[in-house]
């Protein structure tokens, strides 16, 4: 499966579900660590669309900004 499909999948499963673990996207696409970590940048860093809970889970919706 191409990178672009997997991180479809994973985009629908977060908007869905709002929450994945680590371990089931690991798991169900047969990921290693470098291959969860490039996902996890283009998610969080680079499309701003996901936030990091606990190293554990992706979560749906970029991080609140705090108030200045």
């Amino acid at each position: 499966m191409k990178f672009s499909e997997i991180l479809k999948e994973v985009v629908w499963c977060l908007l869905t579900e709002g929450k994945v673990s680590y371990r089931r996207i690991q798991h169900e696409f047969d990921l290693d660590d470098d291959g969860l970590e490039v996902l996890r940048v283009e998610l969080i860093q680079t499309k701003g669309w996901a936030t990091d809970q606990e190293g554990r889970f992706l979560l749906w919706g970029p991080v609140p900004l705090a108030a200045p």
